[in-house]
């Protein structure tokens, strides 16, 4: 790799950089200290990468030690209780965050590095040099402290729902859905994420139909990867969609997904979708009592097979249109 092309790797990092750095540090300006000096380290000791494929985790494990550094030479410096309150990255939720700062430094770093930044339980494991099953116990910890912090008990099943509260999204239809389950389920709970002109209507029916106490109603949540990982099961019965990003996040989190038939299929990479009728509302209660509710343990290895990018958007939005007007072209031919 060229210094040239390393230096750019390295600039299109510091996103990743800084959510890490800020599981580790609450500062804003020891984040950016760290930041600086894993750069300068990384740079000043590019001929030791032997591997160029393993360049984002050799720069994240160097970022690491610099954060336990700064933290170590804060902690001289001031009593804990003097430490700052954590600052909020911009791009992070501020009730994740606070979430996220009660946690052990194990498991901050495990949640962040799997569930934001995608990276696979064995390169997380090399990261850390820990073995995998250490891992996986770390983030299982950690997803139950996130549940905790949305209310979710021991042994209940977290059913969840990303979008505008607007007609599109059918919440009526999605509440209506939801209160057959919960009596096949008594353990399941509801969490519905985000906002809308129809918030209060649809909390309204909730009370209706007695399900005010399962309904968990989280407002706007930008930090979503953590929050997917925190659910059991995934729900979409919307009246029409284009491209339902959210679909694709909830299958790359692993979550057996259950869709209207409404939903274009383009966006289905996973073997855990199902695709039912929005008329027969019954029918969604009978599907999810009969499936396997497991998460899908290979699903972002499944979906960057498929071609879609995990850590962006835009690469599932051109892969989508692109499919659609070869589509549309076909069809409009003699």
């Amino acid at each position: 790799m060229t210094k040239e092309e390393f230096e750019r790797r390295i600039v299109e990092m510091q996103g990743t950089l800084y959510r890490v750095s800020a599981t580790l540090l609450r500062s804003h300006f020891d984040r950016e200290d760290a930041i600086s000096e894993t750069v300068l380290k990384a740079l000043s000791r590019r001929e030791r990468l032997r591997d160029d494929r393993a360049m984002q985790s050799w720069v994240i494990r160097i970022l690491i030690n610099e954060c336990r550094a700064v933290y170590r030479r804060r902690a001289r410096e001031m009593p804990s209780d003097a430490l700052p309150e954590p600052e909020c990255p911009p791009d992070a939720n501020p009730d994740i965050l606070r979430a996220l700062s009660t946690l052990p430094e194990p498991l901050r770093l495990c949640l962040t590095l799997h569930y934001s930044e995608g990276y696979a339980i064995n390169e997380i494991a090399r990261m850390l040099r820990v073995p995998a099953g250490t891992v996986k116990s770390r983030l299982s910890r950690a997803r139950a402290a996130l549940r905790a912090e949305l209310g979710v008990q021991e042994g209940e099943i977290l059913f969840g729902h990303v979008g505008r509260f607007c007609e599109q999204k059918n919440h009526a239809g999605l509440l209506r859905i939801f209160a057959g389950v919960s009596r096949r389920m008594p353990n399941a709970r509801l969490v519905l994420i985000g906002t809308g002109e129809l918030v209060d209507s649809t909390r309204a029916l909730a009370q209706e139909l007695n399900l005010s106490d399962r309904v968990i109603f989280a407002g706007v949540r930008k930090d979503m990867a953590a929050l997917y990982h925190a659910m059991d099961v995934f729900l979409l019965p919307s009246l029409f969609e284009g491209l339902p990003v959210v679909l694709v996040e909830a299958q790359a989190a692993g979550l057996p997904c259950f869709v209207a038939d409404t939903v274009d299929p383009g966006a289905a990479f996973a073997g855990n979708i199902h695709y039912l009728p929005l008329q027969n509302e019954a029918a969604w209660a009978d599907s999810i009592a009969a499936a396997d509710l497991t998460r899908d343990p290979n699903a972002q290895a499944k979906a960057i097979a498929a071609g879609f990018d995990v850590h962006t958007s835009a690469g599932i939005l051109q892969k989508f249109y692109l499919e659609q007007t070869q589509k549309y072209t076909k069809e409009v031919q003699p």
